[in-house]
């Protein structure tokens, strides 16, 4: 309600500063009233509502400002929906909010107020004069906003996508020295291939990102592009992987799996599954971010039938997160039998009935789910090998395997795990991809240096994984890769992998 002098005081009969005999008191003109607690972001209403009309509370005019205010932000004004006229006489200003309704009134010209999302971005309440317009901002993902909030990408931290290169620092670390050192490796004539294996090789994610930046802003071209132009074959490789770092050397492995002749089904399969909703949500906006596409609808295309649904499904899963509730053993009874009705116990095979269950499951759950399973009935991995075929056998057959703990079977219990961790799990599948990677006539060497490199950012479960691979095929990993590669691209493969030593 608008202040307006009322000449019928019989026609309302309360509220502040009312007088039945004069109306409605005219304040002080030198002193403006109170800013009303209930404008105040997240306060209640001041009155209850009738269910069937809008609160009436007068309001008063708005004088012009003689004293010092904490400014409000700026909302809306909804269409005045009083019964009392708007008061058109000098000095009255219409910027009291008037208490919020606690349900729209029911009428055609009630215009709903913005809810209150705090000051616009980089703005603070310090800066806005009061009443001042919000200015239009660009566009910026939502994970650009998260201040210094440290993220985590394949077990590592890592900075804030969008992070300005100027906050991309890591304390203890000399960035500005380091890249000094990788300019005078690459000046001189030839390239100085040891001086880059004993900078860039022991490095962090975070501090990768830190030579980065400090290497873009004292020249003319990125860390990156600068090295593969200096650089090539399978040392080149391992450099790029390194200094694009986990998120963004992810970004760009997926887009050469999907793009081009054919689509490389098993790279975006180690790449998209089991994975934490953190690191699918991380992936799609830096995915979007750099290429302007959308990645649920890149893959799907790439796709048809039970295929395309996985890869949709584990894109879109909610699935929680390992080690963070206990088991629910009547939903894993329940499981046991929806797979079993989707497979076993029928003629033919209900896939979306397996890809659902395993797919929107934590792994902990699966674990005990594989285990009821094989009690009942036999294996779940013989019974996908034997109910499915192609691409998404495999797919699935992954997600099993990374749904075992890592089981120590070496006498030394030194170091064996107690509790099964987010970095125990698929330690052995990850073992047997890595020998899949140099076993047989020749190495695969995209194979294998895409896979060290994106598993040595978990330093602590690449550590795990060499001691499972020495256990599993008696000789180190470090050995076997020595034995299967040469030159500069040995030594600095080698020098990625002591990193977690």
């Amino acid at each position: 309600m608008s202040y307006y002098p009322n000449s019928n005081p019989s026609s309302y009969n309360g509220g502040q500063n009312y007088d039945q005999s004069w109306g409605y008191q005219m304040p002080d003109p030198g002193v403006p009233p109170p800013i009303p607690s209930h404008t105040y972001p997240g306060a209640p209403p001041a009155f209850p509502a009738h269910p069937q009309q809008a609160p009436l509370m007068p309001q008063f005019p708005q004088f012009p400002q003689q004293q010092h205010r904490e400014p409000s932000f700026p909302q809306a004004q909804p269409q005045s929906h009083s019964i009392y006229p708007v008061p058109n006489h000098p000095g009255y200003h219409p910027s009291y909010d008037r208490p919020p309704p606690s349900y729209p009134p029911h009428h055609s010209s009630y215009v709903a107020p913005a809810p209150y999302s705090g000051p616009p971005n980089g703005l603070q309440y310090s800066q806005m004069s009061y009443g001042q317009q919000q200015q239009q901002q660009p566009f910026q993902p939502p994970m650009a906003q998260y201040g210094h909030q440290t993220f985590f990408y394949l077990g590592t931290p890592i900075h804030p996508p969008n992070t300005p290169e100027s906050a991309l620092s890591v304390p203890g670390y000399d960035a500005n020295g380091n890249a000094e050192k990788v300019k005078k490796a690459i000046k001189s004539f030839g390239t100085d291939e040891d001086a880059l294996i004993s900078v860039i090789a022991p490095l962090s994610a975070m501090q990768l990102a830190a030579l980065g930046a400090a290497f873009r802003i004292s020249t003319a071209g990125t860390l990156t592009s600068k090295l593969d132009s200096e650089t090539s074959g399978w040392f080149g490789a391992i450099l790029h992987g390194l200094t694009l770092g986990p998120l963004a050397y992810d970004v760009e492995l997926v887009n050469k799996a999907i793009q081009g002749a054919g689509t490389d089904e098993q790279l975006l399969t180690e790449i998209l599954i089991d994975r934490t909703l953190e690191d699918i949500r991380l992936l799609k906006g830096a995915y979007r971010g750099r290429y302007g596409r959308d990645l649920e609808n890149e893959v799907q295309g790439e796709f048809s039938g039970k295929t395309r649904r996985i890869f949709a499904m584990v894109l879109s899963s909610t699935r929680p997160a390992d080690n963070t509730l206990a088991v629910d053993h009547a939903l894993v009874e329940r499981d046991v039998k929806t797979l079993y009705d989707a497979g076993q116990g029928k003629i033919g095979t209900d896939e979306i009935a397996f890809c659902d269950v395993l797919v929107n499951r934590s792994r902990q759950h699966l674990s005990v789910l594989f285990e009821v399973y094989e009690k009942k009935h036999k294996k779940l991995s013989k019974v996908i090998k034997s109910e499915f075929s192609g691409q998404l056998r495999d797919t699935l057959l992954y997600i099993v395997q990374g749904a075992k703990a890592l089981k120590d079977k070496s006498k030394s219990k030194e170091h064996r795990p107690t509790v099964a961790t987010a970095e125990t799990w698929g330690i052995m599948r990850d073992v047997k991809l890595l020998e899949e990677s140099m076993k047989g006539a020749g190495t695969k060497d995209k194979d294998l240096v895409r896979r060290i490199v994106r598993l040595h950012w978990s330093t602590n479960r690449f550590r795990l994984i060499k001691r499972a691979y020495a256990a599993k095929y008696d000789k180190s990993l470090e050995d076997r890769v020595k034995s299967e590669t040469s030159g500069d691209y040995r030594k600095l493969l080698l020098a990625v992998m002591r990193a977690s030593a």
